[in-house]
């Protein structure tokens, strides 16, 4: 189990290298298509803060709640967010995750521990077996480690 502290600890780290990934980028680059299919770094971004904003939405329900695009196939809601956001402006995708993450930390420090903890606190989850600091983990840490690694390897790449 992740208590609170380490949770929190987790996202800011995970969330401070994706940062770091992101500054490391040439601003001319960020919307360049191609880091990972045909997204741009952007493209990544928006993909990033809609699992964050779903999971806000589901801690502050207490349940699964959230898109409908949760009933797609990931692929296909892949595709859909992507389509959602892709004419979107680099600016307003950049404060969007921003805003995102931080509402993220504000609404899990509201939430008692104990119910961080307990798959019973969180309405309709698999089989009841994931507490919701692991729905966190799962849905906004490992995304932000995955995808940073992503924006790193395309880099690397690109020379």
């Amino acid at each position: 189990d992740m208590n609170k502290t380490e949770l929190l600890d987790t996202l800011s780290e995970t969330r401070f290298a994706f940062d770091q990934a992101l500054t490391e980028v040439d601003p001319d680059q960020l919307t360049t298509p191609g880091v990972v299919g045909g997204w741009s770094v952007k493209d990544i971004i928006a993909h990033v803060t809609w699992g964050v904003i779903e999971t806000v939405g589901m801690l502050e329900a207490k349940g699964l709640m959230g898109s409908e695009l949760w009933r797609l196939p990931e692929e296909q809601r892949n595709a859909a967010v992507y389509e959602q956001n892709c004419a979107r402006s680099l600016s307003d995708v950049m404060a969007e995750s921003q805003q995102a993450h931080k509402k993220l930390v504000d609404v899990i420090e509201e939430i008692p521990e104990q119910d961080l903890l307990h798959a019973d606190w969180f309405a309709g989850l698999p089989g009841g077996e994931w507490p919701p600091w692991r729905v966190i983990q799962v849905n906004v840490s490992d995304h932000y480690v995955h995808h940073t690694k992503d924006i790193n390897d395309w880099q690397s790449r690109s020379g």
